[in-house]
């Protein structure tokens, strides 16, 4: 089903009784719109990130007309260590691909764009891959971080040095703070989880995940997790009922 088609059907919820509705059915976390959601936080706090829009202007690689711009942006924040291209849209490492040279992530590009064509996505990103393949993926419930996932990636990275767990978790919550006073849609009062990673020695946000997130932890952290979601959804069906009968 293409994007556009999906997101009709999602405006609709706009005037009905539920969660999500009104203006939050539009939050580009939840939407799973990566560059918007990438581009409303600080500019600091974020990987680098080039935007290709689809449908490509040639279906030649030779004649892409964007080469030059992308290979300066790459040139400009490469930490020598590859290239990926990200599609929107897709989670559980689907629209995914890593690349080792530039003209990789051309021939890349041409291929997504043509394996994603019927989904209608309208963009692709283009990110340099970090040094450190370390990341922290910080478990939320209501914009305040409980713990860090086992799902966080280790096997091919380093703990950051000099930056204590604490200071990773202080970083999600601000990024949530921002992104809530930023985003006029932004959910961030359920479960949400921020994946920091480090980019030229300093924290950045890899991505941020909210209703599908995974939230597998330690075992007397991530058992808050449950109770949290039950008594988030009975207060929304609350809410509900009363929009109803009142």
């Amino acid at each position: 089903m293409k994007c556009s088609s999906i997101f009709a059907q999602l405006s609709r919820l706009k005037t009905h009784v539920g969660f999500p509705s009104l203006g939050s059915v539009g939050c580009p976390v939840f939407q799973q719109d990566k560059f918007r959601y990438i581009t409303a936080l600080p500019h600091d706090r974020i990987i680098p990130t080039q935007k290709i829009l689809l449908p490509l202007s040639s279906e030649s690689e030779e004649s892409f007309a964007e080469r030059e711009e992308l290979f300066h942006f790459l040139d400009l924040t490469s930490e020598d260590s590859g290239y990926v291209v990200k599609a929107p849209f897709c989670t559980n490492g689907e629209g995914v691909s890593f690349c080792k040279s530039k003209d990789q992530v051309v021939h890349t590009i041409y291929t997504m764009a043509s394996k994603f064509d019927g989904r209608d996505f309208g963009y692709l990103m283009v990110q340099p891959c970090l040094k450190n393949k370390k990341e922290y993926k910080v478990v939320c419930l209501n914009g305040n971080p409980k713990y860090i996932s086992k799902h966080s990636r280790s096997s091919k990275g380093r703990g950051f040095e000099d930056v204590p767990i604490e200071d990773i978790m202080a970083f999600a919550q601000d990024i949530l703070l921002y992104f809530n006073s930023h985003v006029e849609e932004a959910i961030v009062n359920m479960l949400c989880r921020v994946d920091v990673m480090l980019y030229k020695q300093r924290l950045v946000v890899n991505e941020l995940e909210s209703f599908e997130a995974q939230f597998s932890g330690p075992r007397g952290a991530e058992a808050q997790v449950i109770p949290f979601l039950v008594d988030f959804w009975k207060h929304q069906l609350m809410l509900a009922a009363n929009a109803l009968l009142c």
